[in-house]
């Protein structure tokens, strides 16, 4: 366990490092200004961090956040080289948390003042509640709610907010319950009709790669629906492609009686990179909820994602 908050780039995985300084600096913002673009690369520049500062995917030309070109590892180790690569990595956190102000506007409770970025908003928000469930999982701070089964309701929630009928199944699957009981009692909360005994499954379902299904409504129970089958997760980077596999929309189309297969989601409360999101999407033909998504379908604040925000809050933060 611990009670401090450090710059960790490692904290989510090889896959978000600029996603976990980008939280680090919004953490610090939560009582003072952040460090600035040139501190930060001061720091990174310090650290042990260089030899991992690639980028990890490319493809066609786009606007994606980390669009600049990967740092040349053939490159020797001289002070200019080591200040360059710092300064390329402090920039491509800074244009994360541009991307996050412009996709979310007024919603993005934090702003560029003098180059460091401040609190602009109030502390309990749909933002700060995603940001808490991600930083008090990653930290391992104790003292709240847990934060898994905290963002699996925020979920829940966010999805009724846009209309959709949600379900989730997480507590019956941890539970072992029988496939069948779970796909008949989702039959009648989404307004289908399940046909669990079309699909070779295992009796109980401890593992069936889905914990949330959710639909949109359309009026009818006619056949042709749009619905959506995944998981909730605060895992690791690494994980998320793997994890947004683990549901069968071939088997779940049966189990739900369906004509149409099921569309694949994974739900995080990080903020996926753009060239990860792109990665994941065109290679396993699936939809992708992070944080920034989340908050533009904002809920009502959850009593225990305000607890979340208080922890965090109060949590001291390393002085770098």
């Amino acid at each position: 366990m611990t009670d401090i908050i450090e710059p960790d780039i490692e904290l989510y995985g090889i896959y978000a490092r600029e996603s976990a300084l980008a939280d680090f600096l919004e953490i610090q913002a939560f009582h003072s200004p952040s460090m600035s673009e040139a501190q930060l690369s001061d720091y990174i520049e310090d650290s042990q961090w260089l030899g991992k500062l690639r980028e990890h995917f490319t493809g066609p030309p786009t606007d994606l956040v980390n669009g600049s070109e990967a740092p040349d590892e053939s490159k020797g180790n001289d002070d200019s080289d080591r200040e360059d690569r710092a300064q390329e990595f402090a920039n491509r956190v800074f244009a994360l948390i541009e991307i996050r102000k412009s996709l979310l506007g007024d919603r993005y409770p934090f702003k560029l003042e003098e180059g460091k970025i401040v609190l602009s908003g109030p502390q309990h928000c749909a933002y700060n509640g995603l940001l808490a469930i991600t930083l008090v999982h990653a930290y391992h701070l104790a003292g709240g709610p847990d934060p898994r089964k905290t963002f699996e309701e925020c979920v829940h929630k966010a999805m009724g907010r846009r209309g959709f009928i949600s379900r989730s199944i997480a507590s019956e699957i941890t539970a072992g319950r029988n496939i069948d009981d779970i796909v008949n009692e989702l039959g009648d909360h989404l307004e289908i009709y399940p046909t669990p005994s079309a699909a070779w499954r295992q009796i109980y379902a401890n593992d069936s790669g889905v914990d949330t299904v959710f639909q949109i409504r359309l009026g009818d129970k006619r056949p042709g629906r749009w619905v959506f089958i995944g998981q909730v997760t605060c895992g690791r980077s690494e994980t998320w492609e793997k994890k947004i596999t683990d549901a069968s929309p071939d088997q779940w189309r049966k189990l739900l009686g369906m004509m149409c297969l099921p569309i694949r989601f994974l739900a995080v409360p990080h903020h996926i990179s753009s060239d990860h999101l792109n990665f994941i999407v065109e290679r396993r033909a699936a939809t992708f909820l992070d944080r920034p998504r989340l908050c533009q379908w904002e809920h009502e604040l959850l009593d225990e994602e305000k607890q979340l925000i208080d922890i965090v809050a109060n949590t001291e933060i390393q002085a770098v």
